[in-house]
């Protein structure tokens, strides 16, 4: 209530307020009673003189807003692997690099740990296109 009427008091005479309306509260560290009392009072306070948020129906409805973010990205059919298709003329290096971007992306497209790892016990295919261009 002190705090609405004067929300510039210190800690410290709010603590000695306290203390004189309930005399349990005049053994707690000054560090506790800001911690119980202070800093609940405080963000309530602080969040009853923010403008009220409006529900996310409300807000998809605006027009030019973004489309909500779905939780789970719809399932996508399965694709065939992907053959990376290098030209025969390409230097070493371009060849090296498109075999790195391919692991790399099936790395990303993992979608769970399993995934990963599955990629991941694959990589002695790469390293064997990779092998022969040195």
């Amino acid at each position: 209530m002190e705090l609405q009427v004067r929300p510039t008091l210190s800690d410290g005479v709010l603590l000695a307020m306290a203390e004189q309306i309930d005399p349990g509260i005049a053994g707690m560290d000054p560090r506790s009673f800001a911690a119980r009392y202070l800093f609940p009072a405080r963000r309530s306070l602080q969040a009853a003189a923010r403008k009220p948020r409006r529900s996310p129906e409300k807000r998809r409805k605006e027009p030019g807003s973004p489309a909500p973010i779905v939780a789970e990205p719809p399932p996508v059919a399965a694709e065939p692997p992907r053959v990376a298709a290098e030209p025969a003329q390409a230097p070493p290096h371009e060849q090296i690099r498109a075999v790195f971007f391919e692991f790399a992306r099936e790395l990303a497209e993992a979608e769970n740990y399993a995934a990963w790892v599955h990629v991941l016990t694959r990589a002695d295919r790469y390293v064997e296109r990779v092998v022969p261009l040195f």
